[in-house]
């Protein structure tokens, strides 16, 4: 049998595997506060190249996930308990590997307490 022929310049099955180039938390911003207003948080992202049909996003509260994936790039809470909230959102394929992530940005909600200040 013939040798297999040296690289002729292009790849052979070494095609780079997808990535998003960039994840980016839009809102909130970083160490923002959020104060009195019933713990209603609205994280919104924003991607490129846009969030592919097969893909979903994980968001991360304090390193762990909330939620399930899902395929919207606007993650919407109520009642979110006072506190900080270190965050970051991950995209993902249909097997569960890592696209892409955004960097983490942290966020507070506060509330005052009853009879007092805060």
């Amino acid at each position: 049998a013939a040798p297999a022929p040296a690289s002729s310049g292009e790849p052979q099955q070494q095609e780079k595997p997808f990535s998003y180039n960039q994840i980016t938390i839009v809102t909130p911003s970083a160490g923002e506060n959020f104060v009195n207003n019933g713990g209603k948080v609205t994280i919104q992202v924003a991607m490129s190249p846009e969030l592919r049909p097969s893909d979903k996003l994980q968001l991360y509260f304090n390193g762990e996930p909330k939620g399930k994936p899902q395929s919207s790039t606007v993650f919407d809470f109520n009642n979110l308990y006072r506190g900080e909230y270190v965050t970051r959102v991950v995209a993902v394929n249909e097997a569960g590997e890592q696209l892409g992530q955004s960097d983490t940005i942290t966020f507070y909600v506060r509330r005052s307490a009853i009879g007092g200040t805060n």
